[in-house]
């Protein structure tokens, strides 16, 4: 099947470049300065590196500045995929907190796209609620046939919500869940004709578009460390197909203002063979 392995790779990879998924952006943060990087490495020796740099502006207000590069195999050669993140958020652990965001996925030889997103939250006593609405446009190229490939254009709305709770002692709970509706039908692309108008990387890369997604996460904080546990579940818009991701995550503070992360997590795919995947990250304060 052309979507396999990289539709899994694009999910964990997605088209939103920050690497912080919904029940992760809930837990609060530090009001300072701070450098968060991330490696990750999977089937067939494809590779993501990710960086973000959240720099406190005027009265505790956040600017963000992320740029991510990933290199998949396809069902013909290697690609490159790149990603820019530009960012606000209001001051953190605020009763309510609101951000606007930019982000740029993709390649522009073949699909890209450009997302505004919006995300809410609302902290009361031990619950954390957010929301965030989104609008993508999608760039790809069909085949050119012996001339310059024509370009499209699509749009996309979605809607991710998350609530976690705190108030068992050290340990949190966290849901959360994203719909996604498109203007163009996605599921044409899963069309042998298809072929003949969009090359096999464009039709690859379609499949990382998903119609929905659902998660639950459990954690638990000891005195400087942090173990956590998440299962996730998205619909391909294109073909339907359910792949559920398994994790297990670990966060060491070595300091106060330094921090190493790791997660493994074992991908399941509907008409695919499951594997694995492994993510190094660290984080520093200044």
């Amino acid at each position: 099947m052309l979507h396999s392995p990289l539709f899994s790779l694009l999910l964990i990879f997605p088209a939103s470049v920050s690497a912080v998924t919904l029940y992760d952006s809930l837990n609060p943060e530090s009001q300072d300065n701070s450098l968060r990087l991330e490696y990750s490495s999977s089937l067939e020796n494809s590779k993501n590196l990710y960086g973000q740099l959240d720099l406190v502006i005027a009265t505790n207000n956040h600017l963000l500045l992320g740029s991510g590069k990933s290199d998949v195999l396809t069902s013909t050669n290697r690609l490159q995929l790149y990603s820019f993140m530009l960012g606000y958020n209001s001051p953190y652990g605020e009763a309510f907190e609101f951000g606007l965001t930019y982000d740029y996925w993709g390649n522009t030889n073949e699909l890209w796209t450009n997302t505004l997103s919006m995300p809410l939250r609302w902290n009361i006593r031990d619950w954390s609620v957010a929301l965030q609405p989104q609008f993508m446009r999608i760039n790809l190229y069909s085949r050119g046939f012996n001339k310059p490939g024509h370009l499209h254009h699509s749009n996309s709305q979605s809607l991710s919500g998350a609530i976690r709770y705190y108030g068992f002692n050290r340990w949190e709970l966290g849901i959360a869940g994203s719909r996604y509706r498109y203007e163009t039908d996605p599921g044409k692309l899963n069309n042998p004709l298809a072929r003949f108008l969009f090359s096999d990387v464009t039709l690859v890369l379609s499949y990382g578009f998903p119609r929905s997604r659902f998660a639950v996460n459990i954690a638990y904080n000891f005195d400087t460390w942090h173990l956590g546990l998440k299962q996730e579940q998205t619909i391909s818009a294109v073909d339907s197909n359910r792949l559920v991701i398994t994790s297990l995550n670990t966060s060491f503070y070595l300091t106060d203002n330094f921090s190493l992360s790791i997660e493994s997590g074992y991908i399941d795919i509907e008409n695919s063979e499951p594997y694995d995947y492994l993510t190094l990250g660290m984080q520093v304060f200044f």
